[in-house]
């Protein structure tokens, strides 16, 4: 009676879950950059590659949801880069200050739609203070 009895809840168990949604499902990765500038006093044409904005290591992102909730919060990388998954709708993207910089950039909109043909980025600048 008891093998009886664990085939039942195994059999349960495979029946709920496979009827519960996958995690995740219909969420998009969306790629935020965050980087510096100007770097030089003076701007160039054609622009000196010397001169272009630098990444922002370390910045934090916080994702707010169409609710007005916060849904994520993420730190840029080496390289000025994080990721996040979100599922469609609509975002604001939040940027805090970061030392040695001026202020913070503006609340940046995202819009996240799964039919989405490719990859999302989005990328905040904030100001060097260089003139």
């Amino acid at each position: 009676m008891r093998r009886a009895t664990m085939a039942l809840i195994v059999i349960l168990m495979n029946a709920i879950v496979s009827c519960t949604p996958n995690a995740g499902a219909g969420e998009m990765t969306v790629t935020l950059s965050a980087v510096a500038g100007p770097v030089c006093p003076v701007e160039r044409v054609p622009p000196d590659p010397a001169c272009a904005d630098r990444p922002v290591v370390g910045a934090s992102l916080v994702i707010i949801g169409p609710n007005g909730t916060q849904v994520g919060a993420v730190l840029t990388d080496a390289s000025g880069s994080a990721s996040v998954s979100l599922a469609p709708g609509h975002y604001v993207v939040r940027a805090a200050p970061v030392e040695g910089l001026l202020g913070t950039p503006a609340e940046t909109a995202l819009d996240v739609t799964a039919s989405a043909a490719s990859p999302l980025s989005l990328t905040v600048t904030y100001d060097t203070g260089i003139r």
